[in-house]
């Protein structure tokens, strides 16, 4: 038991952050609420309510196992962080400042590169490609959105990622880049249908998303180009 419970949104719940497990251990994070470690017999590891952010209508983004370190979003309306919690004790490790100007509900995705392990953390008004073992900012992308939700996705070696609210787009982008990257190593971008909400995914050479008022899109993932466009049945 931590605080009691804040208020949420209706779309959302006090256990929407998925826990990450992994032999004999589990990690979930709820938020402003706390973070906790524990064996998959029960046994409380450790837990901790440092991580402390005022997100409104309620946690969502998941923690993120890389080596030791348990990579965790806090992008709240007061303050927008990425932290890394030492996964044997909780201990922060590292906590790198987006200084963003909204709010995000994103989870973090580690991809693995030439120039080494990267975390692909989308918040609001930009994403930013951090360094794992010391929270460096290596590159990152601007555009206008926030409330971001989609997990990015990685294959063909482009990542892709998601906008946020009001007009979402989608972006293909190069992960060897320094600095602001924006006008530089996205390889695509596509504005139509794009989701707020569910996260895309990819199968052989083709991205797939669905909207939140139900249309799916089928893009070419290497170059953007539609492939199909339907409405699912009620």
């Amino acid at each position: 038991h931590f605080d009691d419970p804040p208020k949420i949104n209706n779309k959302n719940s006090y256990a929407t952050p998925t826990p990450w497990i992994e032999d004999g251990r589990v990690y979930v994070h709820f938020g402003t609420q706390g973070t906790v470690a524990l064996t998959t017999d029960g046994e409380i590891l450790w837990r901790t309510q440092e991580l402390r952010y005022y997100h409104r209508h309620g946690s969502s983004g998941s923690p993120v196992l890389s080596g030791d370190s348990l990579l965790i979003n806090c992008d709240g309306y007061d303050v927008q962080y990425v932290v890394a919690l030492h996964k044997d004790t909780g201990e922060i490790r590292w906590k790198s400042y987006r200084g963003d100007y909204e709010h995000s509900y994103a989870t973090s995705l580690v991809i693995s590169t030439e120039q080494g392990k990267q975390l692909v953390s989308p918040g609001a008004g930009r994403t930013v490609a951090y360094d794992i073992d010391t929270g460096e900012e290596l590159w990152w992308i601007k555009y206008k959105g926030f409330s971001n939700v989609p997990k990015p996705v990685m294959a063909h070696g482009l990542v892709y990622v998601t906008s946020g609210f009001f007009k979402p787009s989608l972006f293909a982008i190069r992960p060897d880049g320094r600095g602001d990257v924006t006008k530089t190593h996205i390889e695509w971008k596509y504005n139509k249908g794009v989701s707020l909400t569910p996260s895309p995914i990819v199968v052989g050479n083709e991205i797939y998303m669905v909207s939140d008022n139900g249309i799916v899109t089928c893009l070419d993932a290497l170059t953007g180009e539609e492939v199909w466009r339907q409405r699912l049945e009620a």
